[in-house]
């Protein structure tokens, strides 16, 4: 959605996204500044249960369980998130068993409020969304899905280039991971720079 805001002209100066081809898109669009864009971080995927619920989850298999009624994941074909979870239900091979169960949220946010609402058992979301909330949280192993990549990028005609470029900067080195990892987000695998 907010690449599609760019695309239509919206004035930002940096563009932060959990799927790096949202961001490759506006580069090829050839809205972006060249040379600007870092892969900063990897987001984790997380099963995660309110603390009151009556349901345990030490694997995905435990989505099995029949008191495991509803299971949340952001729409996979928008969400980043969502396409990971879809993954790892595939990857741990219970995604035709689980289909039933399976509630779409817009986005990881409206699929985290599904779980806390008590409207669906589990959702799988993004750590760093319930790493300071209470209750159940099962890390999916990175293994089952693709990495999620966060990238940023400086885009064209930025209000605030040079400040825009030092926080993409920032972000990519040494004091923004430290402040990503307390956030629950892990440093990317490739170097931070492309």
């Amino acid at each position: 959605m907010l690449a599609q805001q760019i695309k239509s002209g919206a004035k930002v100066d940096v563009f932060a996204a959990a799927n790096v081809a949202f961001v490759d898109e506006l580069e090829t669009a050839g809205l972006t500044i060249p040379g600007t864009k870092r892969i900063y971080a990897r987001g984790r995927l997380v099963a995660w249960a309110r603390a009151d619920a009556k349901v345990e989850i030490n694997s995905l298999n435990d989505l099995l369980k029949p008191e495991i009624k509803r299971i949340a994941i952001a729409n996979p074909v928008t969400a980043p998130y969502g396409l990971a979870a879809s993954h790892a239900l595939e990857g741990a091979g219970v995604r035709e068993a689980v289909q039933p169960k399976l509630v779409y949220g817009e986005n990881v946010r409206q699929t985290l409020e599904l779980a806390r609402s008590g409207n669906v058992d589990v959702a799988l979301v993004s750590r760093s969304l319930v790493l300071n909330l209470s209750g159940k949280t099962y890390l999916i192993p990175e293994e089952l899905h693709s990495p999620i990549e966060q990238a940023a990028v400086v885009i064209k005609g930025a209000p605030n280039e040079a400040l825009a470029r030092r926080f993409v900067e920032t972000l990519a080195g040494p004091d923004g991971q430290t402040l990503l990892k307390r956030y629950g987000f892990e440093p990317p695998i490739a170097p931070p720079h492309k």
